[in-house]
């Protein structure tokens, strides 16, 4: 968590465009993010086959995502440069503020929650390369059972 939300500004500030950052970003990220999904399966932390919420949730998220990201690749080749870094800068201090202010808070999961949530992180994400994982784990993770782990 926080990889492209951590790495994209500090290739920003070390000088580089962002519309080189921000794809090389995304693909290395795609190829950890399935990395990761089909070892969390493997491992039993989600279970794509037998919960069909879990696998609902997955293809809405990655519906919502291909249409953030690619809305968002269109408003950056549209912004000049120092405003595209400008956005990504408000984007990625937003997504500290948030996570921060909503730490300790119990969201529960909803679809027209998952559908607002989905499109807003996955335009994030296209636009800076990060803030995707703070947002939506936040509305996704499975509730604390009473007097056991989460």
């Amino acid at each position: 968590m926080g990889y492209g939300t951590t790495l994209t500004p500090l290739l920003l500030l070390i000088g580089l465009d962002p519309l080189n950052i921000v794809p090389a970003v995304l693909l290395s990220e795609l190829m950890t993010g399935l990395a990761a999904g089909i070892m969390h399966h493997r491992d039993g932390n989600i279970d794509l086959i037998g919960d069909p919420q879990a696998r609902y949730t997955l293809w809405l998220l990655a519906a919502l995502s291909t249409l953030g990201a690619a809305s968002a690749a269109l408003v950056a080749i549209r912004l000049p440069g120092p405003w595209l870094t400008l956005t990504i800068a408000v984007i990625i201090l937003a997504m500290g503020a948030i996570t921060l202010l909503t730490a300790r808070r119990r969201i529960c999961y909803r679809v027209e929650g998952i559908l607002a949530l989905g499109l807003v992180a996955a335009f994030n994400k296209g636009l800076s390369g990060g803030g995707y994982g703070p947002l939506v784990t936040r509305c996704t993770a499975s509730p604390v059972v009473e007097g056991g782990e989460g």
